[in-house]
């Protein structure tokens, strides 16, 4: 009879380990097509080259910077962070639907090809959309929605594509805002130069409260050292990912960062 039991126990755990594995099999096989699909958004721009990888170990950072503090603790868990590290390479797939000779123009965009440019967060976030509605326990295409449709929001209302504000943002696209933007700073696009790792420090510092968030800003300021070294890190290949001594910039360059990152 004990014999017996433990042959009953023993396909019980056969049968949950099974299920346990088909799952997450099942898990990593959705994640793997997420990723290659972001990949095929990002390689239709030959400037970006590890952007989607930056970008993502950015927002890590920001995220475990910022759970040092109290009131974020309950909300960035280690769950959070692993989300946030499967969601961030979907920010941009919605540029897929942005035809080229706007994504790739050189210099500043006119007012209508900037307004077909900005379609790119409602876009990734409908197609994001229409995965969660059939995939509904995938935590991590949730947020990724919520990333692609508002990571060009602004703290103070200012950005697109609905004008949130303050804590109406998801805090996951409030840290891949400021990701994002200090990747377009200080890594060559074909509408601009590298700038240098301070230039970034200066606009995040001086935007905070308007395009950032005050916590997210200041987290970055505490881990700024740590971007420098992942800028580097990651580099692009036909490039240096982030530029360690002057280089030329005009105002246009630092203005046409937020409307094409």
């Amino acid at each position: 009879m004990e014999l017996e039991y433990v042959d009953l126990i023993c396909n019980i755990a056969a049968s949950a380990i099974h299920e346990h594995l088909t799952r997450r099999a099942r898990d990593e096989a959705r994640y793997s097509i997420m990723v290659a699909l972001a990949k095929l958004a990002e390689h239709r721009d030959s400037e970006t080259g590890k952007h989607v990888e930056r970008v993502s170990r950015f927002a890590c950072l920001l995220a475990e910077e910022l759970r040092s503090i109290e009131c974020y603790r309950a909300v960035i868990t280690d769950e959070y962070i692993a989300d946030l590290a499967r969601a961030v390479p979907l920010h941009d797939i919605g540029k897929v639907a942005i035809p080229d000779h706007i994504l790739l123009k050189p210099g500043r965009l006119t007012a209508g090809e900037t307004t077909i440019m900005r379609t790119h967060t409602s876009i990734g976030a409908r197609t994001l959309r229409s995965i969660v509605e059939r995939v509904p326990g995938a935590r991590f295409l949730a947020m990724a929605e919520e990333i692609a449709h508002a990571h060009h929001e602004w703290h103070n209302g200012q950005g697109y594509p609905r004008g949130l504000s303050g804590e109406a943002i998801p805090l996951s696209a409030r840290l891949v805002t400021a990701a994002d933007v200090y990747d377009a700073i200080t890594t060559r696009r074909v509408y601009k130069k590298a700038m240098p790792h301070e230039t970034a420090v200066t606009i995040i510092t001086e935007s905070s409260g308007k395009q950032f968030d005050h916590d997210v800003a200041n987290a970055f300021l505490k881990c700024e050292e740590d971007f420098r070294r992942l800028a580097v890190e990651l580099a692009d290949d036909f490039s240096s990912s982030v530029s360690l001594s002057h280089v030329d910039t005009t105002p246009s360059d630092v203005a046409v960062v937020g409307a094409r990152s």
